[in-house]
């Protein structure tokens, strides 16, 4: 939950140009206190201000509200000429969409943070810093807006649509760059799957492992679970791929080797919030099935996997105090991965079919669906009962546990379009 007062200051100074019209007596600074007769008989002044994707279509801005708050438009607005429609109105131009104007009116209008239809929190909050508007507490005496009310009614995140979206974008481009679903699609002759025919896989989302709170770096190495045994792999792919650009890193186990492989990692997933739950996919193969160039990327990431677990369980017994930089490197790319894998959404949950209609479809299946269209592979089929019989592959494989494998919805791809 979004909970913030925005507090507002000045960016931008400086006096009109010759070409500004006279806005001076609209500008001037109002009094503390205002007579209510000064209220009543004082006439409101709009002004004309455009988006950059409805140009055509200004929104009238009450001057006094902004002016209130000093942000850049109100600086924009004072400072710079206006430009004019072909009707010969003027206006000018906000640089903003026209949710996020709309945003920023409301919020003023209303004293209290309000998302436009169509505007994100994210865009808004930099909108607002780019303003002079500032989200948080502070001590200065300055003018703020209060904070959203509570209920749902009241938007304070990301619209939940285009979480879901981003989620099922991020699986469908995991599922098409799966190299364990590619050798078995692939390689039909000599697979015995019962889950991969030569166009189709059925796929299932299992439950989460219970595998969190492991209680030490020594515990998880020793137990080696499927989640931290892949999500090291990719870790150690990402290492490889960052010292072929940087070979300076390749033997540094320090702090700033640790931030320079987590900028790494933020680097290839930085197109979407769910991207680097699934990113360990990629590492998930049939080794004697991959080209030479994944067979070799893979051999370098395993000699990562072993160098960390073996720092790990020679040094078991330091004490925290006299660590060496390689066990302090080492303990926390254990914690990256854990952390990483206790955040990845329960997927079993998100496209369960308790919620389904009467046809088997979720708003959640239908945006998963249309996710894997656009990448030419098509929904068949949707299984919600248990059976033992139906082997699926396992997504994400760093689910796979042979407790909760059998279990969770499965969906029957086809991969005609792309095979």
């Amino acid at each position: 939950m979004f909970i913030a007062r925005v507090l507002v200051k000045t960016m931008l100074t400086g006096s009109a140009p010759d070409s500004a019209p006279d806005l001076a007596p609209v500008l001037a600074p109002a009094s503390k206190k205002r007579k209510v007769e000064q209220v009543l008989t004082s006439k409101p002044v709009y002004v004309l201000v455009s988006s950059i994707d409805e140009p055509d279509k200004p929104l009238e801005v009450e001057l006094a509200l902004i002016q209130g708050v000093e942000c850049r438009l109100y600086l924009t607005i004072k400072n710079t000429p206006p430009a004019t429609t072909p009707s010969g109105k003027s206006f000018w131009r906000s640089g903003m969409t026209k949710a996020l104007l709309i945003t920023l009116v409301r919020s003023l209008t209303v004293g209290e943070l309000v998302l436009a239809k169509g505007a994100t929190l994210g865009e808004a909050l930099t909108m607002f810093e780019y303003e002079g508007v500032h989200v948080g507490r502070t001590r200065n005496a300055v003018p703020c807006i209060d904070r959203p009310r509570a209920g749902i009614a009241f938007r304070k995140s990301n619209d939940a649509q285009e979480r879901l979206q981003s989620l099922c974008e991020a699986m469908a481009d995991s599922i098409m760059s799966w190299p364990r679903l590619e050798s078995e699609l692939y390689d039909m002759v000599s697979s015995n799957s019962p889950a991969v025919s030569m166009t189709r896989a059925w796929i299932r989302f299992p439950e989460r492992p219970k595998s969190g709170n492991e209680g030490s770096s020594q515990t998880l190495v020793r137990r080696n679970p499927q989640w931290f045994e892949v999500g090291l792999l990719y870790l150690g792919a990402v290492h490889a791929r960052m010292v072929a650009d940087k070979p300076e890193l390749s033997s540094k186990r320090d702090e700033a080797a640790f931030n320079a492989l987590c900028a790494e990692v933020e680097s290839e997933n930085a197109n979407s919030m769910y991207r680097s739950h699934f990113a360990p996919v990629q590492m998930d193969a049939i080794k004697t099935k991959c080209d030479a160039k994944m067979r070799k990327l893979i051999n370098k990431a395993e000699k990562f996997c072993n160098e960390i677990k073996g720092t790990i369980i020679e040094q078991a017994v330091t004490p925290e105090g006299n660590a060496t930089l390689a066990l302090q490197y080492a303990r926390a790319v254990t914690t990256l991965i854990e952390t990483t894998f206790n955040s990845t959404p329960h997927l079993s949950s998100i496209f369960s079919g308790v919620f389904a209609d009467e046809g088997g479809s979720t708003p959640e299946r239908t945006a998963l669906k249309k996710a894997l269209k656009t990448r030419g592979v098509s929904v068949i089929r949707w299984c919600d009962e248990r059976d033992p019989s139906l082997r699926c592959l396992v997504f994400p494989p760093t689910f796979a546990h042979q407790s909760t494998s059998h279990t969770g919805p499965a969906v029957l791809l086809g991969f005609e379009g792309v095979v």
